[in-house]
């Protein structure tokens, strides 16, 4: 440390260093250092956990403290981890302390080997296991949300459902996600993984991070690393969380009596009899139903989740065994998840051989959650009962739309009751690995996994009638059976070279792997049980549908890489990896995906001595790669393939002369095959630059990325003429760029810590080729020049208030006419914007009207701690997207349902240029519109804990190493605009992003937890 160094602290500090202290037993005196360089710590607080007096190292590391011969000495410093020391009697303590794990000496997985966070050059995103445990999450999807920018998390509270993981946008025409890599092994999803079972989590987001899985790797790669266990005592740590949730909002509809009216306005501005005239007429002073629907469906929702972990090692051999139940309710009738999980990690090193396994079993229990009901239970009207002893069919006695108040929605309990889905999933996750390093520096590795799931998927439907008209009355019952399974075998052989020479570190990497994959399915389907409560495909009246399919993909690929650092100054990281896979035709079965990124730790220069006590960390880096993807493409589209008949299925026609026809059944070519198909590839360009002032309290990065998507898979739309519907072709083309910010404070005075970090990622989104002009899915469309699924809608332009209005909004065509634009409106309807000028009002006057892409997303965490307690609060959100509310909109359609209460339509007494007016009939107020088009805007406290730890000393008492209790709330506060249930909501389909149609929300939560460690 130089003597400017020395100087400048020492001012700041001189008020500190002369911290009064009480009277004691004796006096403590020492010197702190750095335990690698050996260099004295100034400003290092020293505590005793017994009395509490404190003191801090001076400019040349000393200190001095009274304490007790048995009192234990704390010693805290920002970016080192805390130290606990005996005194047991000594007057002279002096203690080397070491960096924190998470400062820049941290080694994270980068995929098939690690480095040290100091010097990664590439896009790589590390999650802060410790902030991101505070959560309380039942997957890794809930604790990924708002740790990391460029990871965009849209997560559901439905029991057992997939979160939506985006990592820097849309790359791809197709519904595809990023890979996952679990210890080494390459998994679809981590659906059902325990997150107490995570160690540490890193996202790699761009090219030059992700090209080592190459065809894997577009959509980006997390890779999470379980627990181990450590040399040291054994240690059991138990875990035991129970959790309450509602939801969390709740939309006011009309009541029995409101409805009526508004019903019947919506009959006579039909010219239309009240057909509830009878009723109303009938139950004049008496008690009518009055239904409140989201009463009667929501409920209360209970989460039990227990979770063990033993851990224990040695210098040779060290393992952990885990397990875990999770039961989970949700919040409305029907959905409940319970999940079993175990877990066996162990190595054992002998001499220069290291062998170990990493596994886990997974049985998860899910009964499912059936679509339909959040909006049904808006839409339907209040005068309806929930049941109805009077109802005709006899089949279930549920309340739904009559003559009297003809609706077509269905009863939203109904739906939960008649359809019972019972999915069951056994999975096992586990691989083993043999290093062997026969000479210095070099390590060979051998790693063989397997992911073999088996699922079972029974859905019974009990064909209850549940709204007018249904046809469910058809069968008695339907029992729907699946069966799949899926095993994937990997291989990998990997040789390391790693060696330092004087200032030049090298690490060379090459490997081979070969990864198999076997599908196989069947499904049968019957209808009329014959025992009833036995529901078995075998004891069905009627066998109706059954179908199979066995499919086998494979993967041979190459891969290299190097990493080079000379004097902790300058990094160079080289990658490649060439892909083989059986998913394409010979002539492109095989994809080459290198990577090269560039570092620079100025900090480490000497000519930033004279400023490091300010910037002590300062590193510029950049990188470019290529990536690749596969997964929209089937196993077999290069194929030709033959579509016949079965006994259940297939294709016929119909021959014979009238009253003796015949079924003849026969068999065609219905797809078009490309046999040129290739890989998607995806190349990006990422400049970041890394830094930390003040001894690293404050700390940051930020980053610039450019990533083109060439050779999308599309499926072209072919000529009717040559028999097949479209052809896949590798004709897209797509751009992402955008920035993201990471920012952060952590420090200490006295006994108080805090740490306040946020991070903040911008996405812009362009489509730059495509097969088709556009693609229009319904509210959205999809062309060249725009980001992917922009809202494509009718513009408004308020209500007609009289007919003079409606003669008066006109147009003048070429030829000079003068033209009505809506000669059939009446006073209440909707006025729509003629966007082409041609006097009439159809599809081609929709117009761009939004994006349901964010301009930004946001994360912000405070971290508290104050002797034994802490606290902890959680905040994400997006900014600037629109949604697409059907949902609103069903319930806005002024005819026969019902609507919301805060909601009044146009009539004459009261003539809104918001709402339009009731009509009992087809109307074109309903027209898709930016009527319905709401901001989707939102900032949402995720989780906010306090937590108290039991001190040592009574710990000790109860022969525990460590207690700690907490409570949190999860979703409690969302500030937003929107009218919907949650805005956060989650869209799969890449053409119809940003369209709430009734998507299962994020509930609220209260959470109480114990953490034990023995």
């Amino acid at each position: 440390m130089n003597k400017e160094t020395k100087m400048w602290k020492a001012l700041l500090l001189s008020g500190l260093i002369s911290v009064p202290l009480s009277a004691s037993a004796q006096s403590v005196k020492g010197q702190v250092k750095d335990a690698t360089t050996g260099e004295p710590l100034i400003g290092v607080t020293i505590r005793s956990l017994g009395s509490k007096k404190m003191a801090v190292t001076d400019i040349d590391g000393n200190y001095t403290i009274e304490a007790s011969g048995k009192e234990r000495l704390r010693f805290s410093y920002v970016g080192y981890d805390d130290t606990d020391i005996t005194v047991d009697g000594r007057k002279v303590v002096n203690i080397g302390m070491k960096t924190m794990e998470n400062d820049l000496g941290e080694v994270v997985v980068i995929g098939y080997g690690t480095q040290r966070k100091a010097d990664l050059t590439g896009a790589v995103g590390v999650v802060d296991m410790k902030e991101a445990k505070k959560t309380a999450a039942t997957n890794i999807y809930e604790m990924l949300q708002g740790q990391v920018p460029g990871v965009s998390v849209s997560t559901t509270s439905q029991p057992g459902a997939m979160s939506n993981v985006m990592i820097r946008g849309v790359g791809s025409f197709n519904t595809v996600g990023p890979l996952y890599v679990l210890d080494g092994m390459i998994v679809n999803d981590v659906n059902h993984l325990n997150p107490t079972e995570i160690e540490s989590m890193q996202v790699l987001k761009d090219a030059s991070a992700a090209a080592i899985y190459g065809a894997r790797g577009a959509n980006g790669v997390i890779l999470i690393t379980t627990k181990k266990g450590k040399k040291g005592k054994p240690s059991l740590d138990v875990s035991a969380t129970f959790s309450v949730a509602d939801m969390p909002k709740k939309i006011d509809m009309m009541n029995a009596v409101d409805f009526m009216y508004y019903n019947e306005q919506a009959y006579l501005n039909a010219n239309t009899a009240w057909p509830g005239k009878t009723f109303a007429t009938q139950n004049i002073g008496k008690y009518i139903p009055n239904t409140d629907w989201q009463k009667a469906v929501f409920k209360t929702g209970f989460t039990q989740d227990y979770n063990m972990m033993y851990t224990q090692g040695s210098d040779n051999v060290n393992f952990a065994l885990g397990a875990g139940y999770m039961d989970q309710t949700g919040v409305m009738e029907g959905p409940e998840y319970q999940r079993f999980t175990a877990r066996l990690n162990g190595d054992a090193t002998y001499g220069i051989l290291k062998i170990g396994v990493n596994s886990t079993f997974q049985h998860a229990i899910n009964h499912e959650t059936n679509s339909g009901s959040f909006a049904n239970a808006l839409a339907m009207p209040s005068v309806i009962p929930v049941y109805n002893p009077d109802e005709p069919s006899g089949k279930g006695g549920f309340g739904y739309g009559s003559a009297d108040f003809p609706t077509y929605s269905s009863n939203p309990i109904a739906i939960q009751k008649s359809y019972e889905g019972l999915n069951v999933n056994n999975r096992v996750i586990a691989n083993g690995f043999v290093e062997l390093k026969p000479i210095k520096h070099l390590t060979y590795k051998l790693n063989v996994g397997v992911d073999a799931w088996f699922g079972r998927n029974k859905y019974i439907n009990h064909c209850y009638t549940m709204r007018m008209a249904s046809g469910e009355t058809r069968y008695n019952d339907v029992l729907t059976d699946n069966r799949d399974q899926r095993i994937t075998t990997l291989v990998e052989n990997t040789l390391t070279y790693d060696n330092t020479f004087g200032k030049h570190h090298i690490t060379a990497l090459v490997g081979h792997t070969a990864e198999d994959v076997n599908w196989h399915w069947l499904q049968n389907q019957g209808y009329n049980q014959q025992v009833p409560g036995l529901w078995e495909i075998d004891l069905v009246g009627t066998q109706n549908d059954m179908q199979g399919s066995e499919q086998e993909r494979r993967q041979l690929s190459y891969i290299g890489r190097l990493d080079y650092n000379y004097a902790e100054r300058y990094l160079l990281q080289f990658n490649f990896r060439s892909d083989g896979s059986s998913k394409f035709g010979p002539n492109n079965r095989r994809g080459y995906f290198p990577s090269l990124s560039l570092g620079w730790r100025v900090s480490e220069e000497k000519f930033w001595e004279p400023v490091k006590h300010i910037v002590d960390n300062l590193k510029l880096r950049a990188s470019w790669g290529k990536v690749g993807d596969m997964q929209s493409l089937g196993n077999y589209s290069y194929i030709p393939s033959i579509d016949h008949s079965g006994p259940y299925e297939g294709l016929y026609a119909i021959f014979g002369p009238s009253g003796s026809e015949n079924i003849h059944y026969g068999a065609t070519q219905t797809a078009k095959v490309n046999v040129n198909l290739g890989w998607e590839t995806k190349t990006t360009t990422n400049i970041g630059i890394d830094f930390g002032l003040f001894n690293s309290r404050l700390f940051g990065s930020l980053e610039w990325f450019n990533a083109k998507s060439t050779d999308l898979l599309l499926n072209v739309p072919q000529a009717w003429a040559t028999g097949v519907s479209t052809l896949w072709t590798n004709y897209g083309e797509m751009r992402n760029q955008g920035f993201e910010l990471t920012l952060g404070w952590h420090d200490h005075i006295g006994d108080f810590d805090y740490n306040v970090s946020a991070n903040l990622s911008t996405l812009r989104n362009k489509v730059l080729k495509m097969g088709d002009a556009y693609v229009q899915e319904g509210y959205t469309r999809t062309e060249v020049g725009r980001s992917i699924s922009d809202f494509y809608l009718l513009k408004t332009d308020g209500i007609f208030q009289s007919m003079d209005e409606v003669y008066n909004n006109t147009t003048t065509l070429k030829d000079g006419t003068v033209k009505v634009i809506q000669p059939n409106a009446q006073p209440g309807d909707i006025r729509y914007v003629d966007v082409n000028g041609d006097g009439q009002i159809d599809d081609t006057d929709k117009d761009w009207c939004g994006s349901p892409m964010p301009k930004f997303e946001l994360g912000f965490n405070v971290s508290l701690a104050w002797k034994n307690f802490d606290f902890n609060m959680l905040w994400a959100g997006k900014f600037g997207n629109k949604i697409y509310n059907q949902v609103r909109a069903n319930t806005l359609n002024f005819n026969v349902d019902n609507i919301p209460a805060d909601v009044r339509p146009w009539t004459w007494d009261n003539p809104s240029n918001e709402y339009p007016r009731m009509y009992a009939n087809s109307t074109d107020n309903n027209k898709a519109s930016d009527r319905f088009l709401e901001s989707g805007t939102y900032f949402r406290l995720k989780n906010i804990q306090l937590g108290y730890t039991l001190p040592q000393s009574i710990a000790k008492i109860l022969n525990l190493q460590k207690l700690r209790a907490y409570i949190s709330g999860s979703n409690l506060v969302t500030f937003t605009g929107y009218k919907g249930y949650d805005p956060d909501i989650i869209c799969t389909y890449v053409y119809a992003q940003g369209i709430d149609s009734g998507q299962y929300p994020s509930s609220r939560q209260l959470n109480f937890g114990l953490q034990v460690t023995f």
